[in-house]
This record gives C-alpha cells, structure tokens and sequence, in this order.
C-alpha cells in the first residue's frame, strides 16, 4: 500500500484563465480521476491548506491524499499528471511513501 501526498498552488498561467477556461480544463482532468478509482486507488481527500502558525507551512495552497494498491498506480498518477499538463498550470510537489509502523521510521533515523 502506498501513499501519494500532492501539495500545488496556482501559476500565473492558471490566474490569467477565465472561469470557463479553467472550467474545461478540470472537466478534462475528471476522467483521469475517475481512471484512477477504476484502478483501485482511494482518494482520502483534498483540500485547502491552512496558514501554519510560526512560518512552519509549506507556501503552498491546496493538498490531495490518495492511497494506492501498489507502486504501479503511483505511475499511473504521475503519468496521468503531467499527460493533462497539471504542471504547466500549478507547481506542485509530491511526497510518496510505502507506510509502515512508527518504529520502524525511528529505527532508520537512529541507523542513519
């Protein structure tokens, strides 16, 4: 089981799309999602991200968790990504990670 963290914010590209451009873009993007559901892979949410207190945020403004069956459908998604051409209107990050329990994280802290 993996899980895929998106975080993005608009580029100047985006801003300067009118409501009904922007509008056909995402309803472009929904049967890439829907492809996805299709595959197995879960969305656990999207959302705005709020302003973290003491300059501990991360400037960006919008997060998507998904988890995925296996290292296949992370592929998928990066593939399905930028086929759409979502990084030409956000820049984004990822973090990507095959979860386990805590210890086993601190075990490889202490080893490093």
């Amino acid at each position: 089981m993996y899980t895929f963290v998106e975080l993005w914010k608009p580029r100047q590209a985006w801003l300067d799309l009118g409501r009904t451009e922007r509008q056909a873009y995402m309803d472009k993007v929904g049967p890439a999602v829907a492809e996805l559901l299709a595959a197995g892979v879960e969305i656990v949410g999207w959302g705005a991200l709020e302003d973290e207190p003491g300059g501990h945020g991360t400037g960006y403004g919008y997060v998507a968790v998904w988890r995925m069956p296996s290292a296949n459908e992370v592929d998928m998604l990066r593939t399905l990504v930028t086929g759409a051409g979502w990084y030409d209107y956000f820049e984004q990050v990822n973090a990507v990670s095959a979860l386990g329990p805590p210890d086993a994280v601190i075990a490889e802290h202490i080893g490093a």
